[in-house]
């Protein structure tokens, strides 16, 4: 009896085939019904998951940030912040760069269109995200979004450097290490910022409920 394959194993095969045409071809003119016929599905199984293209680059995107997490593993535990979130981070580049003709496709074509563009910035604060979260800070707290768009916008950049830069990362590496000291200063506004912010929405109000004033004029 054939089983059809769970939504997971769908997009697993349609990121091996993304990853295998788009080193072939420009991202923008990859199509899902390539997709479907390159990974031998059909795309009536596709429209049944609701797996479109974009979901595909989210998966691929995705696998990107676990290589990021599982690198966190191996840096030592008495490393700083900076030295701990760069070796994170720069996991994810080496994976980019391990399959850098599919991802040169992907991204610049990501460029090309507002949805696109949008979609990527969106990956960008998962990704900020979850390497702050692989350093021990917390990202479900108000003060933290600062931390988390801050990293996120140079995350972008950092990624824009790699697009231009050669075999050894030199470039890389240099533009990664300079914002992560940056977004260090970033860190402390953003800190400042949040705690105004907490406290404020702690400051309890001294305004009577129209209901209880007029009850005490009964």
């Amino acid at each position: 009896m054939h089983t059809r394959p769970s939504d997971l194993e769908l997009l697993s095969q349609l990121a091996r085939a993304a990853l295998d045409l788009s080193a072939q071809r420009a991202w923008e003119q990859i199509s899902l019904f390539d997709l479907c016929n390159a990974s031998e599905l059909s795309l009536d199984a596709c429209a049944a998951a609701g797996i479109g293209k974009q979901a595909i680059a989210d998966r691929l995107d995705h696998d990107l940030d676990l290589v990021m997490l599982k690198a966190a593993k191996g840096v030592e535990a008495g490393a700083s912040h900076h030295d701990r979130l760069f070796e994170i981070v720069m996991a994810r580049f080496d994976g980019l760069e391990d399959a850098r003709p599919s991802w040169m496709s992907i991204l610049h074509g990501d460029g090309q269109e507002p949805a696109t563009r949008l979609a990527r910035s969106a990956r960008r604060l998962r990704t900020a995200a979850w390497a702050l979260e692989a350093c021990g800070v917390s990202t479900d707290q108000l003060m933290s979004t600062a931390r988390i768009l801050g990293l996120a916008r140079r995350l972008s950049q950092v990624e824009n450097v790699w697009m231009r830069d050669g075999g050894d990362l030199s470039k890389t590496m240099a533009a990664l290490d300079q914002t992560l000291r940056d977004h260090a200063d970033w860190v402390q506004r953003g800190t400042r910022l949040g705690e105004r912010l907490s406290a404020l929405f702690k400051r309890p109000s001294h305004r009577q409920p129209h209901a209880d004033t007029k009850a005490s004029e009964v």
